[in-house]
């Protein structure tokens, strides 16, 4: 499943303040991977998902993938529902006798990306699009270039791993 941006092509625009249109694969490229890196950091796709499918081995507390959890709409051992509840902590208890695997079918993410998540994820596209060999110093044609350090295109910065913070699994799954 391909996972949309979470900052869009006109969001990097607005950030850079300059018309990208004559630069669509270098700014799809930047959203892209920017996104990747935000949800990598995140453990996480944030993505608003309706009635995902997964299978999960059994165990009598569950902790579903991709929070937050929105709904659940089925839990079944060997194609049968089973009885579930749902913990204070988000995760499901299971009741019944131990199976090898659950199937379980819920709807997880954001509906609307958090700000937080979206600024963060802008910021790293803008760094990929202006400098995408990330490179601080370099030559060429026996002339010696240099970018300053705080501008080179670390995939997050101290400050926006903090801003994610909130939003970073501690634990992936079960």
């Amino acid at each position: 499943m391909a996972l949309d941006p979470i900052a869009s092509i006109a969001d990097l625009a607005n950030y850079l303040q300059q018309n990208l249109d004559d630069y669509t694969l270098e700014s799809t490229y930047a959203t892209e991977m920017a996104s990747a890196a935000v949800r990598a950091y995140c453990r996480r796709t944030l993505t608003y998902c309706i009635d995902d499918e997964r299978t999960l081995r059994w165990r009598p507390n569950i902790v579903l993938p991709n929070p937050p959890v929105v709904a659940i709409t089925s839990v079944m051992v060997d194609q049968e529902e089973v009885d579930w509840e749902r913990l204070a902590n988000g995760s499901i208890a299971l009741a019944g006798v131990p199976a090898d695997d659950v199937k379980i079918t819920y709807t997880h993410g954001f509906e609307e990306m958090p700000a937080v998540i979206g600024m963060v994820a802008v910021r790293v596209a803008a760094r990929i699009f202006k400098n995408p060999m990330q490179r601080v110093t370099y030559g060429a044609d026996n002339v010696s270039y240099s970018t300053a350090t705080d501008v080179a295109p670390r995939i997050l910065t101290g400050d926006e791993q903090m801003m994610l913070k909130p939003y970073r699994l501690h634990r992936v799954a079960s």
